[in-house]
């Protein structure tokens, strides 16, 4: 879920460029559902794109910045053998 405290709706390029975005879904309040996970589909941006051609490049850094920051990978341990067999 994406709080509504931690709404991002702005995205730091590499060279300085400012990117306001926001999310394109309907209903809107489904931003804010546990389940609900994002793709590159509902990124909407909304200014600050002086080039066309690398819309979707930007959208896939937005995309995996928010999914890095909400959904964490968790690592998963080998369970440890406690009892021995005999």
């Amino acid at each position: 879920m994406i709080a509504k405290k931690n709404l991002q709706l702005y995205h730091k390029l590499d060279d300085g460029r400012i990117i306001q975005w926001t999310w394109n879904c309907r209903p809107y309040k489904k931003v804010f559902w546990k389940t609900w996970k994002p793709t590159i589909d509902n990124i909407k941006i909304v200014e600050g794109l002086t080039n066309p051609a690398e819309h979707d490049t930007i959208c896939q850094e937005i995309l995996v910045e928010v999914l890095q920051k909400e959904f964490p990978t968790k690592e998963k341990t080998k369970p440890q053998n406690i009892f021995a067999r005999r």
